[in-house]
């Protein structure tokens, strides 16, 4: 099976593109357009050669992500001609979010930009897990609270991968004796001194708010509540033992200074996503001080209720 598998893959890659026609159709019908689209194959090229189980996940992994499945559409239509409507119905549906990134598609996508070498990008990739600016879920990546803080804020120029494309090509000219090794030196200073001067400026920012007060204390009513590594917690907790404190993270969630702010308020939070259950599920929930101590607790949405008929 090993050798059908690998022959299969090499003759493939001597095959010819294959060549499909794909045909979008657009009708009108009481005033609305309504949408078609379908693919015939007119030569299968190096698919031919591909076995029918291999063939089948790659066409699922080429129609991924797409919106609406393909239909069968009848030869032989032109624009302009009538077609009658043999049924119609409505179906509730909800767009669908882009497919999150798995580990074979971000090294594939880190490939495409020129990042990292084939022994680094998986190194690079252990390294989000570990610093938490990503998470695994089953097969999937999931951006942390961390990591999206991350990304708002970086300079913009770090965060684009046409930075390392630009540096391998500058990298190529100057062994080609295209560019000068000094000028790329120049630039790389310059790049760094501003990026350290807009670190220095946002940490000089974040600093300024670990020491807001963000309101009164909901429990003792005399210290005000600040930030801390751990959360928000109560400025009395070392002299009057006050000991009222906002987790920064509740059911794997972190939470905000804005959330917080609502929560002193008085309020409840809007409903909350990405918590997860003991159980590693993903859940939903509004956040609301509750009691005598003001303890957080998670208030659920009601359950819709089956209608009699």
């Amino acid at each position: 099976a090993v050798y059908d598998l690998i022959s299969r893959r090499f003759l493939a890659a001597l095959m010819p593109p294959g060549q499909d026609a794909r045909t979008t159709v657009w009708t009108r019908a009481g005033g609305e357009r309504f949408k078609t689209t379908g693919t015939v194959v007119i030569d299968p090229g190096w698919r031919a050669v591909i076995t029918p189980t291999a063939d089948k996940a790659q066409e699922s992994s080429d129609e991924k992500g797409e919106s609406e499945p393909d239909q069968v559409i009848p030869p032989g239509l032109r624009s302009g001609q009538a077609v009658t409507v043999l049924d119609a119905g409505v179906q509730d549906k909800k767009t669908k979010p882009p497919a999150r990134f798995t580990d074979a598609s971000l090294l594939a996508l880190m490939e495409k930009y020129g990042l990292g070498t084939p022994a680094t990008r998986a190194r690079v990739l252990e390294v989000l897990l570990a610093r938490e600016y990503v998470r695994r879920e089953k097969k999937t990546l999931i951006t942390t609270d961390k990591g999206q803080h991350l990304i708002r804020v970086l300079p913009d120029v770090l965060q684009s991968p046409d930075l390392t494309g630009e540096w391998e090509a500058r990298l190529e000219s100057i062994a080609q004796g295209r560019e000068s090794a000094q000028d790329f030196v120049r630039d790389m200073r310059q790049l760094t001194q501003q990026v350290v001067d807009t670190a220095r400026t946002q940490t000089g920012e974040a600093i300024s708010d670990m020491t807001t007060a963000l309101g009164p204390c909901p429990v003792c009513h005399q210290g005000q509540v600040r930030p801390n590594p751990k959360g928000w917690g109560c400025s009395r907790w070392k002299d009057g033992g006050c000991r009222f404190m906002i987790w920064k993270k509740i059911a794997g969630k972190t939470l905000t200074t804005a959330q917080v702010r609502v929560l002193l308020s008085g309020k409840p939070t809007a409903l909350l996503k990405g918590f997860h259950s003991k159980a590693g599920k993903l859940f939903s929930a509004r956040l609301k001080l509750d009691g005598p101590d003001a303890r957080v607790t998670l208030a659920f949405e009601p359950r819709p209720t089956a209608r009699s008929s």
